[in-house]
C-alpha cells in the first residue's frame, strides 16, 4: 500500500484516510517506518469468527439509569407525570439490561445499592417505588 497526502502541508484541517484491503474479512497488518527510521506505526485488522459462540453473548447489554428530580419544585402534577413516565419506561426495558433509579433533591438516593438485572423481582420493586413517588404529598 502506498499512501500520499496531497493536501495542506501544515495539517491545519482534519482529513480522512480510507484504506480498502485487497481481501475483505481477512486479517491484515500494515507497518510503516518513519523517514528517519526512529519510529513505527502499525495497523492491524482482525475479523473474529463467531461460528461457535453463544448468540446471547453477542447482544449488547445496557445499563440504564433513571435520574429523577424530587426537589420541592416537582410537587403535585409534575411528580405524578414523572411517576407515570417512569412506570412506562420500566415496562419497556430490554431484558438483558441492568438498571437503577436515582432520586435527587437536597440529597440523592439510589433505589438499589448498585444497578440490578432486569427481572420480575427488581421490576416489581422499581414499580412500587415509582407508585410511591406518585402519591408524594405536597409540603405545607
Amino acid at each position: 500500500i502506498n499512501v500520499e497526502y496531497m493536501g495542506n502541508k501544515d495539517l491545519l484541517t482534519d482529513f480522512i484516510v480510507i484504506i480498502h484491503p485487497k481481501e475483505a474479512f481477512k486479517p491484515m497488518s500494515v507497518v510503516e517506518k518513519s523517514e528517519d527510521g526512529k519510529s513505527l506505526a502499525m495497523l492491524l485488522n482482525y475479523y473474529p469468527s463467531y461460528d461457535e459462540i453463544d448468540e446471547d453473548l453477542l447482544e449488547p447489554a445496557s445499563e440504564i439509569l433513571f435520574v429523577i428530580d424530587r426537589s420541592g419544585s416537582m410537587n403535585g402534577g409534575r411528580i405524578k407525570a414523572v411517576s407515570n413516565a417512569l412506570q412506562l419506561f420500566l415496562q419497556s426495558l430490554p431484558e438483558t439490561c441492568i438498571f437503577n433509579i436515582i432520586g435527587f433533591g437536597s440529597s440523592y438516593q439510589l433505589l438499589f445499592p448498585k444497578s440490578v438485572p432486569y427481572n420480575e423481582q427488581n421490576l416489581k420493586k422499581a414499580q412500587d417505588h415509582a407508585k410511591k413517588k406518585k402519591k408524594k404529598k405536597k409540603k405545607k
